[in-house]
This record gives C-alpha cells, sequence and structure tokens, in this order.
C-alpha cells in the first residue's frame, strides 16, 4: 500500500541479513512472495546451519530454487581459521523459476 501510495516499485531482489531471524522475517513476507503479481525475482539470504533446511523448504513452493552458496569474505577468513563450517553462515541465493 505504501509503495503504490509513493508510487514506488515494488523490489525485484531482496538481500536478508537479520542477525538469525531471517525464517521469520520470510514468513512474514508470506503472503507477498506468494502472490502470482509478486515482481520479485531473487533473495539472498544469510543461512545459519540450523535453518538452512527449512528456509529452503519455505521458498520452494514459492518458486524459489537455491542456485548459489557463498560464505562472505568475513566467513572465507574464519574457515581459512580453522573454524568449523557448522559454525559459520553462508549466503543462499535464489531465484524465482
Amino acid at each position: 500500500w505504501l509503495l503504490r501510495r509513493k508510487g514506488i516499485e515494488p523490489a525485484t531482489l531482496i538481500k536478508l541479513d537479520v542477525d538469525g531471524n531471517e525464517l521469520s522475517v520470510l514468513r512474514g513476507m508470506e503472503p507477498w512472495i506468494s502472490d502470482q503479481g509478486c515482481p520479485l525475482r531473487s533473495i539472498q539470504v544469510e543461512v545459519h546451519q540450523l535453518d538452512e533446511a527449512k528456509i529452503v523448504k519455505f521458498l520452494e513452493p514459492h518458486g524459489f530454487k537455491v542456485v548459489e552458496f557463498h560464505y562472505t569474505q568475513y566467513g572465507q577468513q574464519a574457515l581459512d581459521q580453522g573454524i568449523a563450517p557448522e559454525r559459520i553462515s553462508r549466503n543462499a541465493v535464489f531465484l524465482r523459476m
């Protein structure tokens, strides 16, 4: 409503990094992303090991598929220092297919 009122076009790409609350934010966005008229084509989400499978499972029914996982520069440095991968969050890129 606010976007339309201000004449702002809806987003086609969203980047989420909300310190472990990504799944909650996505659930709050569900009415928008499930709308057939939603222009959203890509979502990049910081995923933590515990929520990764849940996020993938949540987005797939809305037509989003994971096309890439990658670590941030910080994450790569942590890996290089020997920190276990399951302790490091990474980014997942989803595209609507």
